[in-house]
């Protein structure tokens, strides 16, 4: 038989709503329950020694174990290509590229690269995510890379 989760905490607790978010993308079915804090019941304070939410009570026919404190990680394969992502592309990669370009031309072109940070960071949530790009973030966008080109390119028919 599958065990049974009960995730138990406050409505307002940002730790369940992280929680919350995972098994419902994972299809993980789970039952919520809200307690008040200010009046705990002697169920919750006898499953959770220290009295803090979030508690996920796992249940089987074997019995019942509560795991409680918000330091469990699920390695799941988002989350370790997520890491992946985040220190060799967005640290060391990006650490690198800007050296190089910095050794390559001058600073204030490099500087003015930073200003499309948010048009890319959006096209990848929309080819990545599915987030929606309306008219008017087009148009920035393309104002912003329009206004990048311009100073790259005075910048480079001015140098000697």
């Amino acid at each position: 038989m599958a065990a049974r989760l009960r995730l138990i905490s406050h409505k307002l607790c940002p730790y369940v709503q992280r929680a919350v978010i995972a098994l419902t993308e994972k299809g993980t079915a789970f039952e919520r329950i809200d307690i008040d804090l200010a009046n705990k019941p002697d169920w919750f304070l006898a499953i959770s020694p220290l009295g803090k939410v979030p508690v996920l009570s796992v249940g089987s026919d074997g019995g019942e174990v509560a795991l409680f404190e918000s330091n469990v990680v699920h390695w799941t394969s988002e989350f370790v290509l997520s890491l992946v992502w985040l220190a060799v592309v967005l640290s060391i990669g990006s650490i690198g590229l800007l050296y190089w370009l910095i050794r390559r031309s001058a600073a204030t072109s490099v500087a003015s690269l930073f200003y499309l940070v948010p048009a890319v960071t959006a096209v990848m949530a929309y080819l990545l995510f599915g987030e929606r790009l309306d008219g008017i973030a087009i148009a920035g966008m393309v104002a912003c890379a329009g206004a990048v080109f311009l100073v790259n390119r005075r910048a480079s028919s001015s140098r000697p």
